[in-house]
This record gives C-alpha cells, sequence and structure tokens, in this order.
C-alpha cells in the first residue's frame, strides 16, 4: 500500500497536511502507482464521521480552496474559458446528459473532453476524450504532472486536494494537453460549492431533474436543493433547464435573476412518440422513458453551444420554453441521440441466456424510473417456470432502503432478492480503482441487512395488499430474500437453480471461494446453443441497482471492458 511507502521519503505528513519531497522523481510513473498515491486523497471514513457529528465541513470554503489549487497547477481562467465549458448539474439525469452532450458534439466532428463521476470499473472513465476514458499511459501522465505542479508550488497553509478535486484538477490538464474544442463537466455534488463550480465562464449551463438526495450536505428541501444547484448559473450565461416540481423552478427563477444570467428556458423532453403522419418512432441509445427529459436537455445545450439556439416556441407559466419535437430534430442530431451509449444505465448485458438489467439508480425518483424501464423491457411471455427475475441491490451513504426499493417491489414480481456489500470477493478486497475509503467496512457489511429487511417489510405489506384487493390465495412471499457476502457470491447465486438455493439456511449464503460469475465458456456456450442456462431449464432476468459502487463492481466481474 501506499501508506506503508510513506516513512521512504515518498511523502511526509504533518498535522495533516502532506508535503511531497523531491524523492518522488524516482517514483514509477505507472498508472497503478497513479492509482495508489489518488486513494490517498479520499476523506477516510472516520474522519467522515467526525465531520458529521460536529455538523460537517465548512462548505463556504471550498471554492476558494479550489481556485488555490488552480493556481498551484498553473491552470488560469483563460485556460478555463478557451475549453467552452459546459456545466451541467442536477439530482437525476445529469450524467445520462452528459454524455448524450458529448455525443452530439462529438457527431459533428468536435474533439470533446467529459468530465463525469462516479466511475464504474477504472478511475480513468472520469475523463474521457471523445468518448473514449483517458488512456492509462495519459491518466499517469496526467496525474503525475499534476503531481510535480503541486510539489513545486506548495503551500504549507494547504493540504493536498481531495479525491473528487484531484480527478477535477486532472481533467482540466487533460482536457488542456489534447485541446479540446469543449469540456462538458458534470457536477459531483450539488453545484455551488462544487469543485467544478471555479470555471467562472461557460459557455453555458444545464440543470437536470431535480429531487430530494444528499440531504445532510444539500438540505432538506426542494428549495434549498435547487439553490445549491443554481449555483452554477453566471452572469451574463445562458441556462437551460427541464420540466420541474413547481418550488423547485420558482427557485431556479429566483437564483437565475439573482445571477443576472442571459436567459433561463426551459427544454422540453424529447419528443419520442410520432405525432404526425411521416415520423417514425425514435429509439434513444440510453433507454428508458425518462431519458427524453435528458435527451432535451442535452439537444438544447449543445444548440446553444453552436450558436443555433432555437427560439422559444411556448411560455410555461411565465418561463418560454424551447421545443424538441421530432419535425424539429435534425438528422445528425437523431442519429447521435440513437447511437449514444453510457454504461450503468438502463443497460442490458446478456450471457448466455442469462439477462443483465443494469442501472445505477439511487436516489428516489431515479429508482422509480428505473423500475418503470424495467418492467418496460422485462419478458411476458414465458411462464414462471422458465424464467427467474431476480434484484441484485445495495444502497449507500445515509439513503433510506425502503424509499429505493419500494418502486421495485411494486412494479416487479422478483422471484429473487440479493443483498451484498459492495465488495467484489468475500475476500473484502476490491481492485485499486475500485478502493473506497469513505465507507467503513462496518458500514459496508451493515448496509445489506438493512436493505434486506426494508425489502421483506415492502414484500409483506404488498402482499397483505393483494390479499386483501386483489383475494390472492397466499399466505407466504414467493420471493427468497437472500443475503451474500459479495457482489460474485450474488451473481453467483442469481443464476443458481432451485435445487441450489434450497441448500441455503436462515436466508444466507455459504461462505466460499469467490468464483467467476460468469460459467466457463464452454458450457455457457452449450447452454446458449440449446437454449438453457446453467440449471439446464430456466432463463434469469437480474436487476442490479441502488449503488453505483454496485454497478461497477458487477460490471467488472461480468467481464466487461472499461473502453
Amino acid at each position: 500500500m501506499f501508506r506503508a511507502r510513506l516513512a521512504l521519503g515518498i511523502a511526509c505528513r504533518s498535522q495533516n497536511q502532506v508535503y511531497w519531497s523531491s524523492s518522488t522523481r524516482h517514483m514509477a510513473r505507472s498508472y497503478q502507482e497513479a492509482v495508489e498515491a489518488l486513494n490517498e486523497f479520499q476523506t477516510n471514513a472516520s474522519e467522515l464521521e467526525k465531520q458529521r457529528q460536529t455538523g460537517g465541513r465548512d462548505l463556504t470554503k471550498s471554492i476558494p480552496a479550489m481556485r488555490r489549487f488552480l493556481e498551484r497547477a498553473e491552470i488560469t481562467q483563460e485556460k478555463l474559458r478557451k475549453l467552452r465549458v459546459i456545466h451541467i448539474a442536477g439530482s437525476k439525469g445529469k450524467g445520462s446528459t452528459a454524455a448524450m452532450t458529448e455525443a452530439l458534439l462529438r457527431s459533428q466532428g468536435y474533439k470533446t473532453g467529459l468530465f463525469t463521476s462516479p466511475h464504474l470499473i477504472e478511475v480513468r472513465e472520469r475523463i474521457r476524450i471523445n468518448g473514449k476514458p483517458l488512456s492509462r499511459e495519459d491518466f499517469a501522465a496526467s496525474f503525475w504532472q499534476l503531481h510535480g505542479l503541486l510539489s513545486r508550488n506548495q503551500d504549507p497553509n494547504m493540504q493536498w486536494p481531495t479525491y473528487f478535486r484531484t480527478t477535477c484538477l486532472l481533467s482540466f490538464l487533460a482536457f488542456e494537453q489534447h485541446e479540446v474544442d469543449v469540456a462538458i463537466l458534470e457536477v459531483g455534488i450539488g453545484g455551488l460549492y462544487d469543485s467544478t463550480n471555479v470555471v467562472d465562464h461557460p459557455a453555458v449551463c444545464g440543470i437536470a431533474h431535480l429531487g430530494l438526495e444528499h440531504t445532510a450536505i444539500l438540505g432538506n428541501t426542494l428549495t434549498e436543493i435547487a439553490t445549491q444547484k443554481a449555483g452554477i448559473m453566471k452572469p451574463q450565461v445562458p441556462v437551460y433547464t427541464v420540466p420541474q416540481q413547481e418550488e423547485a423552478m420558482t427557485t431556479l427563477q429566483h437564483c437565475a435573476k439573482r445571477a443576472h444570467v442571459s436567459k433561463l428556458l426551459l427544454a422540453e423532453p424529447v419528443q419520442i412518440v410520432p405525432r404526425s403522419p411521416g415520423e417514425t418512432a425514435m429509439n434513444l441509445g440510453i433507454a428508458g422513458a425518462h431519458q427524453a427529459v435528458n435527451a432535451g436537455l442535452a439537444l438544447h445545450l449543445v444548440r446553444e453551444w453552436l450558436g443555433k439556439a432555437s427560439e422559444p416556441s411556448a411560455v410555461a407559466g411565465d418561463m418560454a420554453q424551447v421545443s424538441s419535437s421530432l419535425s424539429s430534430l435534425l438528422p445528425w442530431e437523431r442519429l447521435a441521440l440513437e447511437s449514444c451509449r453510457w454504461p450503468g444505465r438502463t443497460q442490458i448485458l446478456r450471457r448466455g441466456t442469462a439477462t443483465y438489467y443494469i442501472d445505477g439508480a439511487h436516489t428516489i425518483d431515479s429508482c422509480t424510473a428505473a423500475a418503470s424501464w424495467l418492467r418496460s423491457v422485462l419478458p411476458r411471455t414465458k411462464s414462471q417456470a422458465q424464467r427467474k427475475f431476480t434484484l441484485l441491490f445495495n444502497v449507500t451513504g445515509d439513503r433510506c432502503p425502503s424509499d429505493l426499493l419500494r418502486p421495485f417491489v411494486d412494479l416487479v414480481p422478483f422471484d429473487r432478492a440479493i443483498f451484498c456489500p459492495n465488495l467484489c470477493t468475500s475476500s473484502k478486497a476490491n481492485s485499486t480503482d475500485q478502493t473506497n475509503h469513505t465507507v467503513s467496512m462496518a458500514a459496508q457489511l451493515r448496509a445489506p441487512r438493512a436493505c434486506m429487511a426494508a425489502f421483506k417489510g415492502l414484500a409483506y405489506l404488498k402482499l397483505a395488499t393483494d390479499i386483501k384487493e386483489k383475494h390472492i390465495a397466499a399466505d407466504t412471499l414467493s420471493c427468497s430474500i437472500l443475503h451474500a457476502d459479495s457482489i460474485s457470491d450474488a451473481l453467483t447465486a442469481a443464476v443458481a437453480s432451485d435445487a441450489e438455493l434450497a441448500t441455503l439456511h436462515a436466508g444466507m449464503l455459504p461462505v466460499k471461494p469467490a468464483e467467476p460469475a460468469v460459467e466457463p465458456a464452454a458450457k455457457r456456450a452449450k447452454n446458449e446453443d440449446e437454449g438453457l442456462d446453467s440449471d439446464g431449464s430456466v432463463e434469469h432476468h437480474i436487476m442490479i441497482t441502488g449503488s453505483l459502487h454496485l454497478v461497477g463492481g458487477a460490471l467488472s466481474l461480468l467481464g466487461c471492458d472499461v473502453e
């Protein structure tokens, strides 16, 4: 571990401050060591708990601190202005909006830079050039360049930047080095005090759907959260948003006036269903009816950036809105939106006859949307004996499992529900890229237990309602509720036969060496040819959701390439 090398003079810590010695020039400039060093700047779980108990960090110091890091990294506002930034905030859909915005501009020949978070498999996914994650070599080069700049321009009063600040600084350096034409920045948390908000002159700003999330940091009301998100608004910079709840929209309008933006416009959702003769239905590359909202926002952010902003077509309340009808879409716009892909969001993977439905939903609104999407794509033709619906779920942070699970329990008749910590294997060691010091092991192990109890309560409540209202003759749950020690064990259980599950006791999966979640290639190919799954008869349909960290671990175990 990197920590063990501190005594060797690579770095020294004093009173929580980091000073890098000249001996760092001898460190191997590899990607692996860059990631190990970067992981040192995650705020550990015990420190985060102290902050929570004392009322949290003083967020008002965040932007001044980030500005000082910009200076030390020799990143000027003039350099940032040349990136012609598109800045996107929101509670749900900001990542998908950013991905579609990037795809639209790339389709027109612009060299794009995209910064998003969190990553799923490798940290370099957070920084993309022309839609591709930064190569390991380029990521390492940018990291060690930043390392050198911050070492040379030391400030005895400032700590090394946090993990997120460091990745944000890395993105600025990488975008400059690759001479991108446009940088699309997704806000991390909130907006007003987010590290990305050091960009003083974005070309255009977007605010995706707003809802209650990160309440311990952003506030407990939509007004407070909308105020934080609106913090990215800048004087004389155009802002686009999507249909919002009245409280959120009113707040955005007040904030826009105070910020003296050039305009605030409501982007209509992209029309997917034909309304006129001659129109054909649109299939967005990122699936789900709710993605039409994000596509509409991306479309108008790009049109504004290109200097081809749409004229307002109507007024919603006292706010002008711009159309996203099928008839208004140019061929290239439609093609880009239909071909856009964004891993871990309404994603479907097939492994033999097992089908995985993957969505990193982790808010009430996004879980509701994910459950609706799942219901729309699950097969309805096979009998229950021929298929199994399985939920693989976990949460992180202070999220309420019942609130996130409710839409899945209400909408999908799961045969199995499996809950596990965000640990790839039961050895409790993730890859370097997926190391997470911000969550204690105790919290990791506690979360799936809470999810399991919440699901069981919701399932029994639904059963009681069904018995009363639908006169269903049942007195026990038809869904097997299980706990697994790791994501690997959970994936194994998801495709197990009923006979194999019957050997389990008290809802606990046996502790055993982690095996690959994917069947051996020869057996999988044979089963696929015969139309069978691992137990020789049943198709498995597995929804993986609730946490992007869970999704990332699952994608890694399922053999997905980071590219």
